[in-house]
C-alpha cells in the first residue's frame, strides 16, 4: 500500500492479512408473540457474539444468547430486528435486516 497526500507519497507498506471463512447469515424467526410482546430468535452461525438493533434505536451486544424480546408494545406496533454476528476479526460480521 502507498498513501498519497497531494503528491507526497509514502514508502510502500506490506501487511499480511489472514482471511477466515465467511460467516453464514443467521436465520431470524418470531419465536413467541403475545398481546404486548414479541420474542425473536436466530440460528447459531458459529459465533458467540451478536449485535442486535431494534425499534427506537435500541442496540445491544449479546454474548452466547440467540434471542431478543421486546415488551410493553402498544397494539399494532410494527417491530423490526437486525442481527450482526461477529467473531474476533473486524471482517467477521453480517447484518441481517
Amino acid at each position: 500500500m502507498i498513501a498519497d497526500n497531494n503528491g507526497c507519497r509514502s514508502d510502500p507498506a506490506i501487511q499480511t492479512v489472514k482471511v477466515e471463512r465467511r460467516i453464514a447469515k443467521p436465520k431470524i424467526t418470531c419465536a413467541k408473540q403475545t398481546g404486548n410482546s414479541v420474542t425473536f430468535s436466530w440460528s447459531q452461525v458459529g459465533m458467540q457474539n451478536y449485535e442486535v438493533k431494534g425499534p427506537d434505536n435500541y442496540q445491544d451486544v449479546q454474548k452466547g444468547s440467540y434471542s431478543q424480546t421486546y415488551n410493553n408494545l402498544a397494539p399494532q406496533t410494527r417491530v423490526f430486528l437486525e442481527v450482526r454476528a461477529y467473531g474476533d476479526g473486524l471482517a467477521d460480521l453480517v447484518w441481517i435486516p
